[in-house]
């Protein structure tokens, strides 16, 4: 699969995927997803917000959520630190 995004998050966001993937069943899910954004970008996930480029992706069944931003100057998606997850 062709890379065409850059797929950017804070240390915040780093650390909660890390901890979400290693102590979880949700870890192909969410690698789905980021591979998702890299190689599809905003077209990934739904539009939430026009005026400020707001997408969501989501699972119904576990009921994961994950909020991007797409930065259309640089091409980059931006993670942010709010992910949706059942138990924590």
């Amino acid at each position: 699969m062709e890379k065409r995004y850059e797929v950017v998050f804070d240390e915040v966001v780093k650390v909660r995927l890390q901890k979400v993937i290693v102590e979880s069943e949700y870890r192909d899910i969410i690698k789905g997803w980021l591979d998702d954004l890299e190689a599809g970008g905003p077209a990934s996930g739904k539009l939430l917000d026009n005026h400020i480029w707001l997408y969501e992706m989501k699972s119904k069944r576990p009921p994961l959520r994950l909020y991007f931003y797409h930065q259309q100057s640089t091409g980059k998606i931006i993670i942010f630190p709010i992910l949706s997850v059942p138990f924590q």
